[in-house]
């Protein structure tokens, strides 16, 4: 018997939403790396930061530019689909998630020092940076009760992925 329940997420959702939780998947672990140390230098006053500390700010950069059109993309296209679904607490912890994502992404390009973006005021800086650094716990915490509103989650996968990412954290 066909179900009557309309899925938010499309198989070519699912494929775009694997693109992004890939993405960041790497940019958390990565951001664990780099917090980790910036931790370091501010208990010890020494500086950590290397050549590895380098290449790993830069993966940081880039799949966080990388990650600006597929979270938009799927942020929009099933936000579109699922809008016209009853379930108006997920659509609204959705639409609060898709708003943390975009915050998270332009306090981090607003971060890079490209040239039109470049911030010079210090205490402005350091503002966006904490916001930067907020945002992900804010977007996990949206995300957990857009998924508790919506379809049941996948508890033992997320663990499994999670303890996967944390082990790969670990090995680098």
């Amino acid at each position: 018997m066909p179900s009557l329940f309309l899925s938010p997420v499309t198989p070519g959702l699912k494929r775009l939403l694997a693109i992004v939780f890939g993405l960041f998947a790497v940019l958390g672990v990565n951001a664990l790396y780099l917090a980790g140390v910036t931790v370091l230098e501010w208990m010890t006053e020494r500086v950590f930061q290397d050549h590895f500390y380098q290449i790993m700010f830069l993966i940081h950069l880039v799949a966080g530019l990388v990650a600006i059109v597929p979270v938009v993309a799927f942020g929009a296209l099933h936000g579109r689909r699922g809008w016209r679904l009853p379930n108006r607490r997920a659509s609204c912890a959705g639409l609060g998630l898709l708003a943390t994502a975009i915050v998270l992404l332009a306090s981090g390009v607003a971060l890079t020092r490209l040239g039109v973006f470049e911030l010079k005021d210090p205490r402005l800086r350091e503002g966006i940076y904490w916001l930067h650094v907020m945002a992900p716990l804010v977007a996990v915490w949206l995300f957990v009760l857009h998924r508790l509103a919506g379809a049941g989650l996948g508890w033992w996968m997320g663990t499994l992925r999670t303890g996967g990412a944390l082990t790969l954290f670990v090995l680098v």
